[in-house]
């Protein structure tokens, strides 16, 4: 018979395993998802009326290890993301986790006015309403 701290100890390794599988599934996912995208980031980054020569092409294809295959590129992925790699943004510039660090700052920001803006309307109009119903 099981005790009551081994029930506990089970639950939780479930737990850990069902969240490691459902990351590993996320992770998976989201970078086939990303590979399957039909535009080719080298095009998308050069812009369609790039006078870039194929050699230049290949070399920006093996700098961003574009030339290996799905496996090893995903390896790559999450032994960065293991790592707090979160890679370097083409788009603007910077890493990827000073963009997602700026956004999440402005969200925030935003998050705190709107939830204290809807306490201070939720409070007026939770008081009028009340007001009213002691007119009654």
């Amino acid at each position: 018979m099981m005790n009551k701290n081994s029930k506990y100890i089970k639950f939780i390794v479930i737990k850990i395993i069902r969240m490691m599988a459902l990351f590993l599934g996320l992770t998976l996912l989201t970078f086939a998802l990303s590979q399957l995208s039909p535009i080719d980031p080298i095009n998308a980054y050069l812009g369609a009326d790039s006078n870039a020569s194929p050699e230049q092409i290949l070399a920006l294809r093996k700098q961003w290890g574009l030339d290996k295959s799905f496996i090893e590129q995903f390896f790559h992925w999450i032994e960065s993301l293991s790592s707090g790699d979160f890679g370097r943004s083409h788009l603007y510039k910077a890493p990827v986790i000073e963009v997602i660090s700026n956004a999440f700052k402005n969200s925030f920001f935003l998050m705190i006015i709107s939830w204290i803006l809807s306490g201070i309307i939720g409070y007026i109009l939770g008081a009028i309403a009340a007001f009213k119903k002691i007119q009654r």
